[in-house]
Formats: C-alpha cells, structure tokens, sequence
C-alpha cells in the first residue's frame, strides 16, 4: 500500500512540474464601456493587467490577458489593447506594458507643459479608442515540493494506521 502510494506521488510530481493553468473570468474594453476614468480627469494609467487586478479583484499577478477573442486558452496571446493620448487608432502592447512619460497620470502631460502627444498609453482609460481585452486567471498546479510533502504526510498517516491495527 505505501509503496503504490509513493509511486503514484512520483508520477504526480513528474507530470505536473511547474504547469499552469488559465481560467476564463470575462473582458473588459479600453474604455470601460464609458465607465473607464476620463482622460480629462487625469487618470492613473493602467497596463493590461492592472486594469484586471481593478476590475476582477486580486493583483496584477492573478491574470493574464489577450487580445484574441477565441476562449481557448492555447490562443491566449499575452497582449492587451491600448488606448494613448492623442492616438485614437490605439495599439497592441505586452499586456504588462504602460506609458506615462511624466509621472503625473494618463494627462499629466498638460501640467507639465510637456508635449502630449503619445506620451501616456493605458489600458483602462476613456479617449477616443475602444478595444476588448479578455481575462484568464492563473492557477498553478502545486510544485513539486508541495506534492512530495502532501504525499509524505499521506504516507505517514498509512504506516501509523497500519501499526494501530497490528496491535
């Protein structure tokens, strides 16, 4: 018995090292469906994946995002749709990607006396460009550590019952 447990534990480890999964959770549009912050209210700016983090809950870390619209998970591409100041036609950036040139927000560039043109780009702002980003949440199977500890307490809890019934 302990030993058919212990081979299967190896073979768990060995099948699931570092994998991960992804989970569908939904989309959001650059522009929020107009509920996105304004552009004039001088926004923070948002990569892809902040705006999930915002709109799903958890951090930036939970998700990743894709600008495919197919829901199969071997089609996620990594990427995120993004609207810029100045730049209505907007653009596909690495879904962990934001501009800011200032430092001072998505229209910080009007109190900086800076030029605006292209100097801000954010995920989740309402300016002119509307695109759909979808969603998947991460999930990793347990490192292998975590499945060989799990299967030596398992093990344990077999060889301490087997005493109990001998005596």
């Amino acid at each position: 018995m302990l030993k058919n447990l212990l081979v299967a534990a190896a073979m768990l480890v060995s099948t699931h090292a570092g994998a991960v999964t992804y989970t569908y959770v939904g989309s959001f549009d650059t522009n929020g469906g107009g509920s996105a912050p304004h552009w004039t209210t001088n926004p923070e700016v948002y990569s892809g994946l902040d705006a999930a983090a915002l709109l799903f809950g958890g951090t930036a870390s939970d998700y990743v995002i894709s600008t495919n619209a197919s829901l199969d998970a071997s089609t996620i591409t990594f990427t995120a749709w993004y609207d810029g100041w100045g730049d209505h036609a907007g653009k596909e950036f690495a879904q962990n990607y934001k501009l800011d040139s200032t430092g001072l927000g998505y229209n910080g560039c009007e109190s900086a006396g800076t030029d605006c043109f292209f100097s801000a780009y954010s995920a989740y702002v309402t300016d002119g460009f509307n695109a759909t980003n979808y969603v998947w949440r991460v999930g990793a199977v347990p490192e292998p550590e975590s499945i060989a500890l799990m299967s030596m307490g398992l093990a344990t809890l077999v060889v301490a019952r087997g005493r109990r019934r001998q005596k």
